[in-house]
């Protein structure tokens, strides 16, 4: 199926195909690049760190952007990401590709840097749809993510649970978002970390 000539209406307008980034800012956050089709900040930063020598050769960019954290930020980029899928995917897919999407982005911003940019970027090989969250963060909490992905790669239907009951109880639930992605979505997580920046991978079957 052809990408459509336009993106779905979102809170900062509409997004044409371009060689050229469009530049658009929310009252709270901006949306600093959207390239579709095109590098852009998701695939540049994987790129440093490695992960593109390893991408099939079949996979393909979709959508991606950056963002600055701010308050509305969430809110715009699960909205964006939620219309373009909607439009080119099966429902159940699009929602479960959706579902990774907004629980990456909540976590790059809740443990991120408030400094740096927050990447996006969605893509699809023939068997696989997948989407990519990049930021920044401190050793210490980028090494607190690894150690959650490792333990959903382990068994992410104990963590589910245990976040489950977790929040049940009023307790913390640091890990129920990252869960949910695994359990809800049925998606495979991975991260790929460089010093300060880290990217996290959640890939679903087609």
């Amino acid at each position: 199926m052809p990408l459509p000539k336009t993106f779905p209406e979102s809170p900062y307008g509409m997004v044409r195909h371009s060689s050229a980034p469009k530049m658009a800012a929310s009252r709270s956050g901006e949306l600093v690049s959207g390239a579709p089709r095109h590098p852009g900040p998701v695939a540049e930063r994987a790129y440093q760190l490695g992960m593109t020598r390893s991408d099939p050769p079949n996979r393909r960019q979709l959508l991606a952007f950056a963002c600055q954290p701010g308050t509305e930020v969430l809110d715009v980029a699960h909205k964006f990401v939620e219309g373009y899928l909607k439009l080119r995917f099966r429902p159940n897919l699009a929602q479960r590709v959706t579902l990774a999407a907004y629980e990456l982005v909540a976590n790059a911003l809740a443990y991120g840097s408030v400094a740096g940019e927050v990447g996006v970027e969605v893509a699809e090989t023939p068997g696989t749809l997948e989407v990519r969250v990049s930021n920044e963060a401190v050793a210490s909490r980028i090494a607190v993510l690894v150690e959650r992905v490792q333990r959903l790669e382990a068994d992410s239907d104990a963590v589910y649970l245990e976040e489950i009951r977790r929040s049940t109880a009023g307790g913390l639930r640091a890990m129920l978002g990252l869960a949910r992605v695994c359990h809800e979505g049925g998606c495979a997580l991975s991260v790929v970390k460089n010093d300060r920046q880290v990217v996290v991978t959640a890939t679903v079957s087609k």
